[in-house]
């Protein structure tokens, strides 16, 4: 009897730990999920470990009673009791997880054995429920309706095992964009540029397990000429029934695709064999599905598709027309004020016949412009075909794109290319002399072609000997075939002097598809003198330096210092006879003159 009231007080204590109404929140209102099924014979004292919510919990049987019609449950963390459960078959205790655990329901779902009085045994089946968390998906989808307007709707749904209170989602849009309507709340007026949004859920304010909540938005992109990605960052925010905060995050883009495309036809026909047709390459700008595709894409460049559609045994030669045709669209909804379209044209071709190629024009929305040249190269090779460079004017920015070919197909052209040098011996000679030319002739192409070569003498002058005029078939240099270079030498007799700039050579060639060209040769300088250059003898002969009348203080400083140092080289005597003989001169002629005053005075 003892036993029994022993066992109706402990139940009673437990009923009071295990009472709900001492928990912050009912069990209804938890959404629980599986933590785990356990089915084992668990006698006194036996425990099983479990894991729910990420914190690891001890499950222990303490009891059960004498019938096996109650079982008494331990639920402890690191060695302390956290509650107890007295429970029958079919009935459930919960604990609310504390601080920093986690809410842990367990069910008795069955009890099984016999009592026994030596040895009793029993086992209890248990189900372990814990708390559910919240899983938030996003999907999105953007359309686009008339005039240009973009439809894009973002749906958020709660795929978890738990509810979410007090949701908020909040949506982020590039200023760039115009949202002309939306179903977010809206404390502001429309249209408005980007921005943040927010919606609330609806009614309580809950995002139940399997609900959703969708925001729509229309909005209008600006015309552009490079594709662009406008980002959505949508962000959800809400409370489970601990006051957990809860966020993710979610980011999409509205992708406008570049409002003009371009496609380009260069025709590769055969003007000296009745234009016949030769090909086709065909260059069309990629849409904004296949952009991703071209990672080799520089930024700003359109990213291209090129077919090439050649005659069967028809390869490109050097003498073909290219007719370049250029269409560009406006595929967008808006006018663009002005589209300015340039084509570079590689090195090697000319245009033929001249023709600008640069435009300018004004395109409205679905319309389209068409430009056209043509272009042939002037030597075979490997040619990259022209790129085009679009600057399209819109609200007053300027955007710049480009059609880049440079990387992209070449086309070979094939056929001889002549070259003619003229080389002049001696390179300075004499009226009457004799001067040498040498014409030599190669091809540098790929394939033969007959030559015949045609020079002309300078005014003034006669042949003597040679040849002038050459005739051959000229095989490609480098080939197999013999000859690759021919060459004619011939002398003539110059009449005039002067620099004579002489006659460029001529070269005729044609070859086996009637391609015909003229080449021309350098046109070599031949000075020519009047009369030889002899070289002349030549005498020494004294030179005779000028000197300065020294002063008189030179010279009598002079006069004495050679007194002082030369030796007297004069006749002793003779510089006073002199001096004498020049006083006597001087006396007599004073006395003449003196005479003839008197006599006239008186």
């Amino acid at each position: 009897m003892a036993n029994v009231w022993s066992f109706l007080a402990l139940f009673s204590l437990l009923f009071l730990l295990s009472f709900p109404g001492a928990l912050g929140f009912k069990e209804s209102d938890v959404d629980w999920e599986s933590c785990g099924e356990f089915s084992a014979e668990l006698l006194w004292g036996s425990s099983v470990n479990l894991s729910c919510g990420g914190v690891e919990y001890l499950l222990s049987v303490r009891d059960f009673s004498v019938e096996g019609e109650f079982v008494v449950l331990d639920v402890l963390r690191n060695g302390s009791l956290l509650t107890s459960g007295f429970m029958r078959c079919n009935e459930s205790f919960y604990y609310d997880g504390g601080v920093d655990g986690a809410p842990l329901k367990v069910v008795v779902s069955g009890i099984n054995g016999e009592y026994q009085e030596e040895e009793p045994t029993y086992s209890v089946n248990l189900s372990v429920f814990t708390l559910g968390k919240p899983n938030l998906t996003f999907s999105q989808n953007t359309s686009i309706g008339v005039g240009c307007v973009y439809n894009t709707s973002i749906v958020v749904k709660n795929t978890g095992t738990a509810r979410l209170k007090d949701v908020v989602v909040s949506y982020g849009l590039s200023d760039e964009l115009c949202v002309t309507r939306t179903s977010a709340d809206r404390p502001f007026s429309l249209p408005t540029y980007g921005g943040c949004f927010t919606k609330r859920v609806p009614r309580d304010g809950e995002l139940g397990c399997g609900e959703s909540l969708e925001t729509s938005f229309e909005v209008v992109p600006p015309a552009l000429s490079v594709t662009q990605h406008y980002p959505v960052n949508v962000t959800v925010v809400g409370y489970d029934i601990l006051g957990r905060r809860y966020e993710e995050s979610y980011t999409y883009e509205i992708s406008v695709p570049r409002n003009l495309s371009a496609s380009k036809t260069v025709t590769i026909r055969r003007p000296y064999a009745d234009s016949s047709y030769i090909g086709t390459v065909s260059i069309t700008t990629l849409t904004e599905s296949e952009d991703a595709s071209e990672s080799s894409v520089k930024e700003n460049d359109y990213p291209v598709s090129v077919r090439e559609n050649m005659r069967e045994n028809a390869l490109p030669y050097v003498g073909d027309q290219l007719i370049v045709s250029l269409t560009i669209f406006n595929t967008g909804c808006n006018d663009i004020e002005e589209v300015h379209v340039g084509e570079i044209i590689p090195d090697g071709f000319i245009i033929d016949p001249y023709k600008e190629t640069n435009w300018s024009v004004a395109l409205n929305a679905k319309r389209s412009a068409s430009f056209n040249y043509t272009i042939r190269p002037l030597h075979p090779g490997e040619y990259s075909l022209p790129s085009t460079v679009i600057e399209m004017i819109y609200n007053g920015e300027t955007y710049t794109t480009r059609i880049d070919m440079s990387d992209a197909k070449k086309l070979v052209f094939h056929g001889p290319e002549i070259r003619v040098m003229k080389n002049v011996t001696p390179e300075v000679a004499t009226v009457g002399d004799d001067v040498t030319v040498t014409l030599t002739i190669e091809n540098l192409g790929d394939r033969s072609a007959k030559v015949e070569t045609y020079d002309k003498l300078p005014r003034g002058s006669t042949i003597k000997r040679g040849k002038m005029t050459l005739e051959g078939v000229l095989h490609p240099k480098g080939g197999s075939n013999e000859p690759t270079i021919l060459t004619t030498t011939y002398t003539f007799k110059i009449n005039r002097p002067g620099e004579i700039r002489l006659p460029a050579a001529r070269v005729e060639l044609t070859d086996i598809t009637h391609y015909n060209a003229t080449v021309y040769s350098n046109r070599p300088l031949l000075t020519v003198q009047e009369d030889r250059v002899e070289t002349e003898k030549t005498t020494i002969k004294p030179t005779i330096v000028p000197r300065e009348r020294p002063s008189y203080e030179d010279r009598t400083s002079n006069q004495s210092s050679e007194d002082s140092t030369q030796p007297n080289q004069g006749t002793p005597g003779f510089g006073i006879l002199t001096t004498l003989f020049t006083l006597a001169t001087l006396y007599i002629y004073h006395r003449r003159v003196y005479h003839r005053r008197a006599t006239f005075t008186r």
